[in-house]
């Protein structure tokens, strides 16, 4: 049983980042049972979806669950729910995207390491995204016997399916989106927002144009931002294409059009846009921040990486990659067979052994629940 905090996902509600309503055109609901503790309509202020949030204490004491997988300690739904777990006496399983890339204040630190030690010693087992996840909870004084990997991951068939499917019409998208098909394609996906530093790359790109290496620039996504780096691509002698915000089932279209992908966020929990890309041969280059970055980028094999904010540096590694055709197709086939290893089989694994650790009961062949 899955309980959701809210049904926006599913009803198109406002994503304040992309700046538009997002409805995912993938099924998120099939397959399993599920509940919606509250729902986004104006006729709920505050407290009452607080009160409706509280609802999964009682859920949990009905449910006499083997076991919680609660994601994030950091909302009120996961609070609520570790209560709920404490009082039923459910063992807990806690899955979160942390990790220590960025640097806080001393303070903060010293706070966090009072209230995460404390939390860790209520929690049964831990589900680790990737080595910069592994490394947050070392930290905190996890015992490494309680950790198991449950890789961030995609549907790796489906793009691939979908981008065997698209790369016939290749030259008709570009022709569609305006950009020249005698040069190198980069090509950005997310939210355009601050902390992505999307003009890192506009500015690399520029560089590569003054240093006579012609690139251009497909900027997949939407947000506050997206008016502006259009002035700064243009103000730049940049050939841009922004193509808005694509859903699951259009991106690997314009995934197939690219010849690297480049992800220079200044932060970034995990970057899943680095496994879709990976998952259709392109090579990545991402900052030092990022957290995939530890996991999947392995230097001059599936990728590179860079400091945030130098651009001169990102110019000097994009310029290695659209002077090399060989190079680039050597680092796409790399990254494609990297990112084989990172699949739902993988992440459901480590979700039964936490299980079978915590409920001291042999679940079933991890081979059958896992396909």
């Amino acid at each position: 049983m899955v309980y959701y905090g809210h049904d926006g996902s599913v009803t198109g509600e406002l994503d304040r980042e992309f700046g538009i309503p997002i409805v995912w055109d993938r099924p998120l609901l099939t397959g399993y049972h599920s509940t919606f503790l509250s729902t986004r309509t104006r006729c709920l202020d505050r407290w009452l979806v607080m009160l409706r949030t509280a609802a999964i204490i009682g859920y949990l004491w009905r449910g006499r669950y083997d076991a919680i997988l609660i994601h994030s300690y950091a909302t009120r739904l996961s609070l609520l729910a570790y209560l709920g777990a404490w009082i039923t006496r459910t063992p807990i399983l806690l899955r979160t995207e942390s990790h220590r890339l960025r640097r806080r204040p001393a303070v903060i630190e010293w706070l966090k390491g009072i209230v995460l030690r404390r939390l860790f010693t209520w929690t049964d087992a831990f589900l680790t995204i990737g080595r910069a996840n592994r490394e947050f909870f070392l930290h905190y004084g996890v015992d490494e016997r309680h950790m198991f990997s449950t890789p961030y991951c995609v549907d790796n068939d489906y793009l691939s399916e979908q981008g065997l499917r698209h790369i016939p019409g290749k030259a008709t998208t570009i022709r569609d989106i305006g950009l020249p098909r005698d040069r190198p394609i980069i090509v950005y996906s997310g939210k355009l927002i601050r902390l992505k530093r999307v003009q890192d790359l506009i500015q690399a790109i520029h560089i590569l144009g003054r240093q006579g290496h012609a690139a251009s620039l497909l900027v997949i996504g939407d947000g506050p931002l997206r008016e502006e780096l259009t002035q700064i691509a243009a103000d730049a002698n940049v050939t841009a294409s922004f193509v808005g915000f694509q859903n699951q089932t259009q991106l690997a279209r314009y995934y197939v059009c690219a010849d690297v992908l480049v992800l220079p966020s200044s932060n970034e929990t995990w970057g899943l846009v680095l496994n879709e890309a990976m998952a259709l041969g392109l090579p990545v280059v991402t900052t030092t921040q990022v957290g995939a970055s530890r996991d999947l980028v392995v230097p001059n094999h599936t990728g590179y990486t860079y400091q945030a904010g130098d651009c001169e540096d990102l110019a000097r590694l994009l310029g290695a990659l659209i002077g090399d055709e060989k190079l680039r197709r050597r680092l796409g086939e790399a990254a494609r067979d990297k990112i084989r290893r990172y699949t739902y089989r993988e992440c459901v694994a480590g979700v039964i052994a936490a299980l079978e650790l915590v409920t001291g009961q042999r679940i079933t062949s991890r081979s059958t629940v896992s396909r």
